[in-house]
C-alpha cells in the first residue's frame, strides 16, 4: 500500500513537472515568435525609411545628381572640359532615348561658337564638318502609343540660359538620337555666364564668381595638368 502511494505520488509530482515545463517552453516560444515578428516589423521600417533610388538616379548620370564644389580646384579637378563660349539666344529640343522604354529625355540643344579651350581638347578633336553642340538636360517624358505626356522636370527652376558669353565646365557624352558625341554640363551647380569683368554663376552659390581674365582658373588647371 505504501509502496502504491509511493509511485502515484511520483507520478503526480513528474505530471505537474511536466505540466509547468510544457507551460514553460510555450511561453518562451510565444516571446521569441514576438521578438522575430519586432524584429522584422523594425528591418521592414528601417527600410522603408531608406532613400529610394529612383529611376533618374539608377538609371542615368546626369548633371543634377553630380555634387557642387565649394573651390575652383575641386571644380577643375572634377571635369574633364573647360570652354569659354558664345550662346545663342534660341536652342532647339532634343527626346533622347532614355533606359525606360516608354520614356525619352527631353533636352535644350544649343550650337555652340567655342572661344577658348581651356581644359580637354573636344574642340580640336570634333569634326570640323559638325557643330559643337551643348544639351542641356530639362526632364523626362513618357511617350505614349498616341501622344506624349507632360515634362517632368529636374528641376524645380529651371537654370535661365540666355544668349551671350559663358564659361562652362562639361563633359563629352554620345547622344543616341543625334548619333554624335555632344557637350552636357559637368554639374548644374556651375553655370557660368560673363557679367562685365566677372564669370557669375547664375545656378549656385558656390565659387559665386570667377575673374574675367580667367588668371586663377588657368593656373589652376596649369597645375593639376603638371
Amino acid at each position: 500500500m505504501k509502496l502504491t502511494n509511493a509511485l502515484i505520488s511520483i507520478m503526480i509530482v513528474c505530471c505537474l513537472l511536466a505540466i509547468v515545463y510544457i507551460t514553460r517552453d510555450s511561453d518562451g516560444s510565444s516571446v521569441k515568435a514576438e521578438g522575430t515578428n519586432e524584429n522584422y516589423q523594425s528591418e521592414r521600417q528601417a527600410e522603408n525609411k531608406k532613400p529610394m533610388k529612383s529611376s533618374i538616379e539608377s538609371n542615368s548620370s546626369m548633371a543634377l545628381l553630380l555634387p557642387g564644389y565649394s573651390t575652383l580646384e575641386e571644380l577643375v579637378a572634377s571635369t574633364s572640359e573647360i570652354i569659354v563660349v558664345r550662346l545663342p539666344e534660341d536652342y532647339g529640343v532634343v527626346r533622347t532615348p532614355f533606359a525606360d522604354p516608354t520614356m525619352v529625355e527631353v533636352g535644350h540643344l544649343y550650337p555652340l561658337e567655342v572661344k577658348e579651350q581651356l581644359k580637354g581638347n573636344f574642340s580640336e578633336t570634333n569634326d570640323p564638318e559638325e557643330s559643337i553642340d551643348l544639351v542641356v538636360p530639362i526632364g523626362l517624358q513618357q511617350v505614349l502609343s498616341d501622344s506624349k505626356s507632360g515634362i517632368s522636370p529636374y528641376l524645380d527652376q529651371p537654370i535661365d540660359f540666355k544668349g551671350g558669353e559663358y564659361l562652362l565646365f562639361v563633359e563629352k557624352s554620345r547622344n543616341r538620337l543625334l548619333k554624335k558625341d555632344v557637350l552636357v554640363p559637368n554639374t548644374f551647380h556651375h553655370i557660368y555666364r560673363k557679367d562685365g569683368n566677372h564669370y557669375v554663376n547664375i545656378s549656385s552659390e558656390l565659387v559665386p564668381e570667377i575673374d574675367g581674365d580667367l588668371g586663377l582658373l588657368k593656373q589652376i588647371i596649369a597645375s593639376q595638368e603638371n
